[in-house]
């Protein structure tokens, strides 16, 4: 178990790399071998949108350009 300090610490860095919107800051929280769903993106487009952290990735950067 980690301490509450060492708690606060990954907080205080998960919201300052959110806020950077820097997806490969952010995904540097991720293991490489995360899967990513998105209900919504089913709602919109009828995929399944799953995808592994490399696809992911590229997916994000076509659509926030």
């Amino acid at each position: 178990m980690i301490s509450k300090e060492k708690a606060q610490e990954l907080v205080q860095d998960w919201i300052e790399i959110w806020n950077s919107n820097n997806i490969d800051d952010i995904l540097s929280h991720y293991r490489d071998d995360v899967v990513f769903t998105s209900p919504f993106v089913v709602k919109l487009l009828g995929d399944n949108f799953q995808y592994s952290k490399t696809p992911f990735i590229a997916c994000v950067r076509s659509v926030s350009k």
